[in-house]
């Protein structure tokens, strides 16, 4: 045997050994590398990916059930009996109302159309993600959406309306968020309940309506928890797209469509039976519908405050800023859109008579006359800001003569400018005359109860109320607030008391009796109120002063007197006050003989009761 061939075999297998061992060894080396640097890498993109993520997130806004929360309602005005008399009109009307009070046919068809897995999910639907976008893809557009009701509420409510890739996973994100907070202090049930009432209260629904309480009354004139299947099937169906499934503009098409998908969603997902189902197809509400809207047409000048609304409508701001201290606009928001009820004073049997004593022409003397104030601007439309401006005004014996009139004056501006590129706009106010005002008060509480602001057609809102609004002089009524209230309260005088009816000069004043230049001698109080003598009210308010008089008068509520002269120099400190040379409102001048038939206490005029929110 060759020992050495041998050895050198051995010492060959050996060197082999070691260079596999190496040659592992590298491997296993190159091996880790490898893994470490993917796993590197995996953690480099987790962080970018978790980066990206938080860099969307960045700026989202917390949510809470606060988020959810309706700000804006609309308030109504009650009288005293408690019935509505009108709501306060703004550009939207909403009227939220609880889970309870909603339908549970009109709940499950807004689930069935709009979310069909609203109870399952924690506020994003990854199957209905995945359905929708599976069905867009074969429809080559936005064929099916997959926003939950939740994720609608914080699109809406919470988030910007712009269409990007953060906007939404911000929405996913805090729709997730929402729904577990909620979870944690209400459980799922009662999570849903809100975040459904919410939905139901908030959106918009067409024809101004937000909610579907104001979208059930305007559509059907009743609540919405008496809606009926086919009903509630066509208010669910507006939340897409309201203006497109308009059900007066559209119902005979697009409408009619939208609720019978609803219908069949509700069939589908379980919430009706194909009895239901077949009931409701067959029912037309395009009658109920039209003829609603028709008698809703016809009243819509309802929508046109009274007098008296318009009088608690102002208290209520003005009391608002003043008791409460709001600021204005703090004030006009919780007004028109902070769902407050107004319990008014009003009592309607009183008011019916009001309205109906004037608005009978046979008790106004049988010539009306009608007063004319037109005002005219010719601008150039190019800079609107800049533009001439003509006014005209005058009585006539009918309105046609007023508009006739109005014309011919416009024509005088109008042919001539039209030529030159020139535009105009005007305004035409037509009043019968004479007027009227009328306040009618409780004297025991203040309570005003009735009123009237004017005659004729009321047609704007928050207009002229002459009877707080306008100034006029009281004339012989002031006799008892600045001459005799004072004499017997301060003076200690009363009805038997006697002045002599004389001439008297009083500074550069020198009072005469109505009659003429014919003076009686001795009159008592008694004679004097009864025969509305001047010269004795003067002699009788001398006696206790001007000053104290005129702190008589400010004590009876009257809110107009000048106790310092005004930029004209006028004054209501003088003699001629006791005649009525001041200028008060009806109501101040109301509500102080109430004081007068209350024994003397005197009671501020009070339009509402309470204000509930």
């Amino acid at each position: 045997m060759d020992f050495n061939k041998q050895n050198n075999r051995d010492r060959r297998l050996r060197r082999g050994g070691y260079n596999e061992k190496i040659y592992t060894r590298v491997i296993l080396w190159v091996a880790r590398i490898f893994c470490i640097a993917v796993l590197a890498g995996c953690f480099v993109v987790a962080g970018l990916l978790l980066g990206a993520f938080n860099g969307l997130l960045d700026g989202a806004p917390e949510v809470s059930l606060d988020s959810l929360a309706i700000t804006t309602q609309t308030s109504s005005i009650y009288d005293a009996n408690g019935n509505k008399l009108c709501d306060i009109q703004t550009a939207e009307q909403r009227k939220s109302i609880t889970f309870d009070q909603m339908p549970d046919d009109l709940k499950n068809a807004v689930v069935a159309i709009e979310d069909n897995r609203f109870y399952q999910h924690n506020g994003v639907d990854l199957e209905g993600i995945l359905r929708a976008g599976l069905a867009n893809l074969k429809a080559g557009g936005t064929a099916e959406g997959g926003s939950t009701i939740t994720q609608q509420m914080i699109k809406k409510m919470v988030l910007t309306p712009e269409q990007t890739m953060k906007r939404k996973v911000q929405e996913w994100y805090l729709a997730l968020k929402l729904e577990d907070q909620m979870y944690q202090v209400y459980g799922k049930e009662k999570t849903k309940q809100l975040i459904l009432e919410s939905y139901l209260n908030y959106n918009y629904l067409g024809n101004n309506c937000y909610g579907v309480e104001a979208a059930s009354e305007r559509y059907f004139g009743k609540k919405a928890k008496d809606l009926t299947l086919p009903e509630c099937a066509l208010i669910a169906g507006l939340f897409n797209a309201p203006s497109a499934y308009d059900p007066i503009v559209n119902y005979d098409n697009t409408s009619r469509e939208r609720q019978m998908q609803v219908l069949n969603a509700m069939l589908k997902y379980g919430y009706i039976s194909q009895e239901q189902f077949d009931q409701a197809s067959q029912v037309d509400v395009i009658a109920e519908i039209a003829a609603y809207n028709q008698s809703y047409t016809e009243s819509e000048d309802n929508t046109i405050y009274t007098y008296f609304e318009d009088a608690v409508i102002e208290k209520v701001q003005k009391d608002l800023v003043d008791k409460l201290g709001y600021s204005e606009q703090d004030a006009f928001n919780a007004l028109y859109y902070g769902g407050l009820q107004i319990y008014c004073t009003m009592d309607p049997g009183i008011q019916s008579k009001i309205d109906a004593i004037y608005a009978d022409e046979s008790n106004f003397q049988a010539y009306t006359y009608y007063e004319l104030n037109y005002a005219l601007t010719v601008y150039d439309p190019k800079d609107p800001t800049i533009g001439d401006n003509y006014s005209t005004y005058g009585l006539f014996y009918t309105e046609e003569q007023c508009r006739q009139a109005a014309a011919e004056f416009r024509s005088q501006y109008v042919s001539s400018t039209m030529q030159q590129g020139k535009d105009y706009i005007e305004n035409i106010q037509i009043t019968e005359e004479p007027q009227y005002s009328l306040t009618v008060i409780d004297w025991h509480t203040g309570a005003v109860v009735g009123m009237g602001g004017g005659r004729g057609p009321k047609t704007t809102n928050l207009s002229l109320n002459r009877a707080i609004d306008s100034t006029r002089q009281p004339g012989s009524t002031f006799k008892i607030i600045a001459s005799y209230s004072a004499a017997i309260d301060d003076g200690g005088k009363g009805c038997a008391s006697v002045e002599d009816d004389a001439p008297i000069t009083w500074g550069n004043w020198q009072p005469v009796n109505w009659w003429g230049d014919y003076y009686k001698g001795f009159q008592t109080m008694r004679e004097a109120i009864t025969n509305s003598e001047n010269v004795v009210t003067a002699r009788f308010m001398r006696d206790e002063g001007v000053e104290t008089n005129f702190e008589y008068a400010e004590k009876y509520g009257f809110t107009t007197l000048r106790r310092e002269p005004d930029e004209n120099g006028q004054t209501d400190m003088v003699g001629s006050l006791c005649l009525g040379s001041a200028s008060v409102t009806n109501e101040e001048l109301c509500a102080a003989y109430s004081a007068i038939a209350n024994g003397g206490v005197y009671q501020e005029p009070l339009l509402y009761t309470k204000i509930l929110d």
